[in-house]
C-alpha cells in the first residue's frame, strides 16, 4: 500500500505543480484532478503549500545530497530485515551485525569507505562497552545520529530529555490516523488497493425491533461502533 500511495502521491504532485501550485494556490485549487473530489484536492493543495512542509521537504532534499553512501536495503527497513533474521529487535546485541550486513556486499565489500570507517567505530565502542552499559541500538545511535537510526525502522532508545523544539512541527496521532484514512480512500477509488470487506457489528443487532421500554442498561446504544478496530493494522 505504501509503495502504491507513493506512486500516486507523486502523479498528483505533479498535477499541483503543473497548475499553479503553492505560488498560485487559489488556481491549483480550482483545478483538481479527475479521479480526486474537491475536499481530498483542497486538503493536498493546503498540505503542499504549507510552511512548515515546504520547510521539512526542502530539509529532506539536502539531507539526501548530504549522505555519503546508501544501503543495500532495497524496499525493506533495515528493523524488518533485522527481524527476517531472526533476532529481537528489543535484543541488547544484533543491530551492528544487521547494519553491517546491509551495507556490506560478500564480493564486492563495503558498499563506502564512509561505511566501513562507520562501522569500525560502532565495533571499538562494542568492544569498550559491555551490552549491559550500552546496547547495539544506542551505539548506531551514538554513531550514526539518533534521526538515523529512526528512519531505519527501529525507533530511538528512551530518553530522558525533554521533547525538542523541532518535534513541535511533528504531525499528531489523529493526523497521521486521518492521512491513513484519506490515502486508503483515494487508492481505493483508483482500484490501487481492494475496498476493505465489511464486517457485521453485533452491537445494533436486533436493536429496532425492541421496544423502547426494554432498553437498558445491559443494552447496546443503537448505532455504536467500535471505532478502535479499524486503527488495529495502522503501522
Amino acid at each position: 500500500m505504501q509503495k502504491a500511495w507513493h506512486g500516486y502521491r507523486h502523479t498528483l504532485r505533479t498535477h499541483f505543480k503543473e497548475v499553479g501550485g503553492a505560488s498560485d494556490l487559489t488556481t491549483a485549487k480550482s483545478k483538481p484532478p479527475e479521479d480526486v473530489n474537491s475536499l481530498d484536492w483542497d486538503y493536498l493543495c493546503d498540505l503542499w503549500s504549507d510552511p512548515a512542509y515546504l520547510e521539512k521537504a526542502l530539509t529532506n532534499a539536502e539531507s539526501r545530497k548530504k549522505r555519503k553512501y546508501n544501503s543495500r536495503n532495497g524496499s525493506k527497513s533495515t528493523a524488518r530485515h533485522h527481524v527476517s533474521r531472526g533476532v529481537d529487535l528489543d535484543a541488547p546485541v544484533g543491530h551492528i551485525e544487521t547494519w553491517r550486513l546491509r551495507h556490506w556486499h560478500p564480493e564486492r565489500g563495503w558498499i563506502s569507505p564512509e561505511a566501513e570507517s562507520k562501522y569500525e567505530e560502532m565495533m571499538q565502542l562494542r568492544r569498550d562497552n559491555p551490552p549491559e552499559k550500552l546496547t547495539d541500538k544506542q551505539i548506531l545511535e551514538n554513531v550514526l545520529g539518533r534521526q538515523s537510526v529512526r528512519l531505519f525502522g527501529w525507533g530511538r532508545s528512551p530518553s530522558g530529555s525533554k521533547r525538542s523544539k523541532n518535534d513541535s512541527n511533528l504531525p499528531t496521532y489523529s493526523e497521521l490516523v486521518g492521512t491513513v484514512e484519506m490515502m486508503r480512500k483515494l487508492l481505493i477509488e483508483k482500484n490501487i488497493i481492494p475496498p476493505m470487506p465489511q464486517i457485521a457489528s453485533d452491537h445494533c443487532s436486533g436493536a429496532h425491533n425492541r421496544d423502547s421500554s426494554s432498553v437498558g442498561r445491559d443494552q447496546p446504544i443503537d448505532g455504536y461502533v467500535d471505532s478502535t478496530s479499524e486503527f488495529d493494522d495502522v503501522e
